[in-house]
């Protein structure tokens, strides 16, 4: 999977795009699916010449459907930080400036039911928030160091914060 990044400010906000691209094996294997599946289906409802044309639209959709670029932008601005999705249908998500405890990197992780990419995640005084997905550490590192100098009154993140004993320290759970 490629992906691709840009990072720029303007005189009110940081404004930070990340875009991904599935790979053409993945689009061509999803297309003879859905082809073989409709064909499956369709031959029980029509001739020959309306299969033929079903299964290829059907193999069209389906490659279009895993190819096309999934792309998240994040708007830093004094107030709020807006998330834009744009995978099937945008979407946008803004958290407050003033909720956010901390920013921090996290890999990819869960499965089917609850997938996290990895990327830009704010951890806020309920949960966490992802901010920006599709990115890897260096890139959203990049973005952090961007937005802490646009607003450095942000909290620290809670990862930089070490303790002067090291590992040699045990709060047994306290």
């Amino acid at each position: 999977m490629a992906t691709g990044f840009e990072l720029r400010e303007t005189p009110t906000e940081l404004i930070a795009k990340s875009r991904i691209q599935h790979a053409h094996t993945h689009a061509v294997f999803s297309g003879c699916v859905s082809a073989s599946a409709i064909t499956i289906v369709a031959y029980y409802y029509g001739s020959a010449p309306i299969l033929l044309v079903v299964a290829i639209l059907g193999g069209i959709l389906g490659y279009f459907g895993v190819i096309r670029q999934r792309w998240m932008q994040l708007r830093a601005a004094n107030l709020e930080f807006q998330t834009t999705t744009g995978n099937f249908f945008r979407s946008c998500t803004a958290v407050p400036r003033a909720d956010i405890e901390s920013l921090e990197y996290r890999e990819e992780r869960g499965g089917p039911d609850q997938y996290e990419p990895a990327g830009l995640y704010a951890e806020v005084k309920v949960g966490s928030k992802c901010l920006l997905a599709y990115l890897d550490e260096r890139q959203t590192q990049t973005v952090i160091e961007a937005i802490y100098r646009r607003f450095p009154d942000m909290p620290i993140s809670r990862g930089d914060a070490k303790s002067p004993f090291g590992k040699h320290l045990s709060t047994l759970g306290i």
